[in-house]
């Protein structure tokens, strides 16, 4: 193969065989670091969350929470964790003593009929401890827009025209 691409392009084996020869070095590396952290003190945690209520309105309070713990059971206090809404980041908050967490804000407008809810605990530089992600899916309940014209077949250019229409949802909740 050499020969075939010296002969296409003279003095390129040459480049071929230090770039194969740099892409060995860099996973012979990246293969060591990986060995590191599968050896080293890191820590595993497990994350669990929660989405009160399953299925919500947008607009209307939603509840998210949770535990951080190690994989041993053993919580983790006073740890951040961040979460999501369809991928869309709506706040951040801390675990208590033992390790639970909860946050409550308003169903953000994601207009899908499910959408999952992430928990993501990303630990802080030199920390120990190995990041974690929990996700569950919620479904998400929005009232679909319609607009109606109605006019008259003859309008001139300048003359007014009337455009009517109304917005409904659930009741006792103002939209």
């Amino acid at each position: 193969i050499l020969s075939i691409l010296n002969s296409a392009a003279p003095g390129s084996a040459g480049q071929v065989i230090n770039a194969t020869q740099s892409i060995r070095q860099y996973l012979l590396s990246l293969n060591e670091t990986f060995l590191n952290v599968l050896t080293s003190n890191y820590v595993r945690t497990v994350l669990s969350v929660t989405a009160s209520p399953s299925t919500v309105v947008i607009g209307a309070p939603i509840t998210v929470s949770g535990v951080l713990t190690m994989i041993n059971g053993t919580p983790i206090s006073n740890a951040a964790v961040s979460i999501y809404v369809g991928g869309n980041y709506v706040g951040n908050v801390l675990t208590g003593a033992q390790g639970n967490y909860s946050l409550t804000f308003p169903m953000p407008q994601v207009y899908l009929n499910r959408v999952n809810v992430t928990a993501i605990y990303n630990p802080p530089p030199g920390s120990n401890y190995l990041p974690s992600v929990a996700t569950v899916p919620i479904g998400v309940l929005f009232n679909a827009t319609s607009l109606a014209i109605n006019y008259t077949s003859d309008v001139m250019w300048g003359e007014p025209i009337s455009v009517s229409g109304y917005v409904s949802g659930p009741p006792s909740r103002p939209v």
